[in-house]
């Protein structure tokens, strides 16, 4: 059985992978320089819906065309489950 340490080491190095795949598929897609909330909040959004939510979406559309506005209510259209609005 694994001791906590272990464990703590495997989920540490877990995350790692999962953040440096969501930044590759970030600088991937994206093709305009983001501030660094802008990449946080990027980041964050794609961590929660997986990483090829970009790929052929409007979101990506209105990033690359710098249409700050719209890709900030675009986001706001992702935040439903079980055909609910989540807070």
């Amino acid at each position: 059985m694994k001791d906590r340490q272990s464990k703590k080491d495997e989920a540490w190095e877990l995350l790692q992978k999962q953040v440096q795949e969501h930044a590759n598929t970030i600088e991937q897609y994206v093709k305009v320089p983001l501030n660094q909330n802008q990449y946080d909040a990027l980041a964050s959004f794609q961590y929660n819906l997986g990483c090829h939510i970009l790929k052929n979406s409007a979101l990506l559309k209105y990033l690359n065309a710098r249409q700050w506005d719209k890709a900030g209510n675009e986001m706001l259209l992702y935040c439903n489950a079980g055909g609910k609005r989540l807070q």
